[in-house]
């Protein structure tokens, strides 16, 4: 299991910093320019080190150490870890996390500081933000359903006061955790689309499967980027086509790639990860030892 874990965490941070590069061009200028194979290079807009993640695996970080610091309850231990990482003035910070935790900065109250957002922004907070962070749940709660739900939709709200990206985290967790148990992809996916309630997520995931890759919209709404990454998960023959193919959309390339590279990596675990991405990353250290804590911190929920 150890080894699914660190595909997780190590697939969330390939899929950030491969994507990284490519976020905001077009499949078409990608695939024209660059061809379709991946190499961890940096640059693109935030002039990145090879190998350096962005605010994706950042907060992933986060809602790990916050876990491992809290197994019985950790929601409140999350928010003071994302408080602490965008104190540091991150490189990469999305617009409503942002307001979200501005918000936070302003009024000390995480209830004020989301009917901000919501007002801010116009009720439009169903961002990817928190669904790209979501993933170390599946790997402290995967024996208690209930905790694995609350504790995914709670995260979410604090800076995503919107149900139906609180639901896509709660999906995205249910069905890492398939894949965390040996389940195969279809089976997994079958079980958490049988707990969705919201009427537009269940649709979006019915009919992705029928969908072109030219269909595919990687774009910062929660649910365009969940299609998308479980559209490259699915269709990928192993975890280098997967996470490629994510990379390869372009748009919120780094987002994408890094949700799609999550399910990835938590499927065909860290083993299978090419050495030429983990040992570039440059975080690669203390991925492996968040891996073996929430692994450790499993073992302290009741």
């Amino acid at each position: 299991m150890l080894d699914k874990v660190r595909g997780g965490l190590f697939g969330v941070a390939v899929g950030d910093a491969l994507g990284a590069t490519f976020e905001f061009m077009t499949r078409e200028e990608i695939l024209s320019r660059h061809g379709s194979k991946r190499e961890m290079v940096g640059g693109g807009w935030l002039g990145l080190k090879p190998g350096e993640v962005t605010d994706d695996t950042e907060m992933t970080l986060c809602v790990a150490r916050g876990i491992i610091a809290s197994p019985q309850d950790p929601v409140e231990e999350i928010g003071r870890q994302f408080m602490s990482w965008y104190q540091t003035d991150p490189k990469d910070v999305g617009s409503t996390i942002r307001t979200a935790l501005g918000a936070y900065t302003e009024t000390g109250d995480w209830e004020k500081a989301r009917a901000i957002t919501w007002e801010r922004h116009g009720g439009k907070v169903a961002g990817n933000g928190c669904l790209m962070r979501t993933l170390p749940f599946s790997f402290v709660y995967f024996q208690s359903p209930d905790l694995l739900g609350k504790f995914s939709r709670e995260t979410a709200f604090l800076t995503h006061p919107d149900p139906l990206a609180a639901e896509a985290c709660h999906f995205y967790n249910v069905l890492a955790v398939g894949l965390l148990l040996g389940e195969e992809p279809w089976s997994a996916f079958k079980k958490a689309r049988s707990l969705l309630q919201h009427e537009e997520l269940a649709r979006r995931l019915d009919s992705w499967p029928s969908l072109a890759v030219q269909d595919l919209r990687p774009t910062g709404y929660v649910v365009d980027s969940l299609e998308a990454a479980l559209w490259c998960f699915f269709n990928g023959e192993n975890i280098i086509e997967a996470i490629e193919s994510a990379v390869n959309l372009g748009g919120d390339a780094d987002t994408v790639a890094a949700i799609c590279g999550g399910l990835a990596g938590t499927y065909w675990g860290w083993s299978a990860l090419p050495d030429g991405w983990k040992s570039r990353l440059l975080i690669k250290e203390e991925l492996e030892q968040l891996a073996a804590a929430l692994l450790q911190a499993s073992g302290q929920v009741s």
